[in-house]
């Protein structure tokens, strides 16, 4: 009786590429973002995608490909619009702002989708993943509403409103009770109008919080760290993440936010490779 080995579906230098790719991203954005920035589809499917093509598996690099398809498809339209100089929705206005190793280390959310449909192309698309990204939305989005930090802005005032103007030496001062997710102990940080920070201070007690002694100028305070993920996979809201929306009750936004992707898109993506890719190639 002799075995022969089954040969290899994907190139080893992609597996080694996308391996060191993600060796790189992966504790930079620990350090930037933080762990919950993790749970975006985009972060899981790309985690995911790691695995699946060491193991070559149709049924994990389907249900990568099923969750983030068409939302990413979006991405790439937007990133063309912002790059012309037009605008589309604006989600990816930060690619062309700094850092700019980050915003490299973020241009796989333009390049994943590509690379999946070539992928599942060498492996064959497997039913399964459709449910088996289902089962992740349910629990990400679970997780994200239940536990996860809800829509609030990142400044105060607005960045589309006039700063805090001083003429003269005095405090900036108010109170957070208006803002969601800030509570008695958070740092706040005061900037100036070109970004610069100028102080820092803790909200008390009482929900006030005060910079003493600050001279003229133009200020905002910052009200929480822009890095740090809120409004993750957008269970408050899919328009901004400064806010939470007010169209409906939170629970049956959620629920239509759901019932969109579980019914709506993924089961059209699905239907989308289910026809025209092979069946999987491996068991």
């Amino acid at each position: 009786m002799s075995f022969e080995a089954r040969p290899a579906l994907i190139p080893i230098w992609i597996k080694i590429a996308y391996t060191a790719f993600m060796a790189v991203l992966i504790p930079v954005y620990l350090k930037n973002y933080g762990p919950t920035n993790f749970l975006y589809f985009c972060d899981v499917a790309a985690i995911m995608t790691l695995f699946a093509i060491w193991v070559e598996s149709p049924v994990l690099l389907s249900a990568s490909l099923v969750g983030i398809f068409l939302p990413q498809m979006l991405w790439v339209v937007d990133f063309f619009f912002e790059l012309s100089g037009n605008h589309l929705t604006g989600m990816t206005g930060y690619m062309f702002k700094p850092p700019y190793f980050l915003r490299f280390l973020s241009f796989f959310h333009f390049w994943l989708p590509f690379l999946l449909v070539w992928l599942v192309w060498r492996v064959g698309y497997d039913k399964r993943g459709l449910l088996l990204w289902i089962v992740i939305t349910w629990v990400l989005l679970t997780v994200c509403y239940a536990w996860m930090p809800p829509a609030s802005p990142t400044f105060h005032p607005a960045a589309d409103k006039e700063p805090i103007t001083l003429m003269w030496h005095e405090s900036v001062s108010g109170t957070v009770g208006e803002f969601p997710g800030r509570k008695s102990g958070d740092l706040l940080t005061l900037l100036d109008d070109e970004g610069k920070v100028i102080a820092h201070t803790r909200v008390e007690a009482d929900g006030t919080y005060q910079f003493k002694w600050i001279p003229p100028g133009r200020y905002r305070v910052q009200l929480r760290d822009p890095n740090i993920p809120v409004n993750i996979d957008y269970v408050y809201n899919i328009v901004t993440d400064e806010e939470s929306q007010t169209w409906m009750d939170p629970d049956l936004y959620l629920a239509l936010y759901m019932m969109i992707l579980v019914v709506g898109i993924y089961p059209a993506t699905h239907l989308l490779f289910w026809t025209w890719m092979p069946g999987p190639r491996v068991a």
